[in-house]
């Protein structure tokens, strides 16, 4: 079999574990996984900070897109492991991590890493739907779905990202809205976008810039 179709029956396996509250063998059978498909024990990936993923799974300078989508995968598993275990920090932490390396995995030039990438992308996603997803992942996701020509996704992001935003965050959206703007007309349709929704969503950012502001 290969290699990626060997991950998606690990996975399927590791979820029925899971299901059927096997944890501990789950657990044990997840780091088995981590040693197989990445190389490293699955603590490594457990305590890897976002930022360190791409240089931990590169080889000669060139990111192991496939090494990426099996440790992002792994991530993935184990934060639904913590949560069945009641370990709601853990299962975040994990799940948004997955999400931030899925999204590195997209790059690849393989089709079905990116198919497997995307697919897995949009089941953290739905993980992280009762959390507050961090800025930097809706940065992540905003330049994600922007390149993916999904222009309504991205804004969508581009708010979350000012909402959960401890810094300022609103000339990075200003100028996500200023690539929109150049584009024409036939291109933002076809990203589910009008020029009358951007002239909206500028308002509204513009609003919120100025209520920081004075607070």
């Amino acid at each position: 079999m290969r290699q990626i179709e060997m991950l998606g029956a690990f996975a399927r396996k590791l979820l029925k574990r899971i299901e059927d509250n096997e944890l501990d063998d789950a657990g044990t059978d997840a780091d088995a996984a981590s040693r197989q498909f990445v190389g490293v024990p699955l603590v490594v990936l457990e305590n890897q900070p976002p930022d360190g993923f791409e240089s931990m799974l590169s080889a000669g300078g060139q990111f192991d897109y496939m090494r990426g989508l099996a440790a992002a995968t792994l991530l993935e598993l184990r934060g639904k492991l913590a949560r069945a275990d009641g370990d709601e920090p853990t299962a975040f932490r994990l799940w948004t991590n997955s999400a931030s390396l899925l999204v590195l995995c997209y790059d690849s030039p393989d089709v079905e890493v990116r198919e497997m990438s995307a697919t897995r992308l949009e089941n953290v996603l739905k993980a992280l739907q009762e959390y507050e997803i961090p800025e930097f992942l809706h940065r992540l996701l905003t330049q994600h779905y922007e390149k993916l020509g999904k222009y309504s996704r991205a804004e969508d992001h581009v708010f979350q990202a000012v909402s959960a935003s401890q810094s300022d965050v609103f000339e990075w959206a200003r100028s996500f809205f200023e690539r929109l703007e150049s584009m024409t007309d036939q291109q933002l349709a076809s990203g589910n976008f009008t020029r009358g929704e951007i002239a909206e969503s500028v308002i509204e950012l513009e609003r919120l810039a100025a209520a920081t502001a004075s607070a």
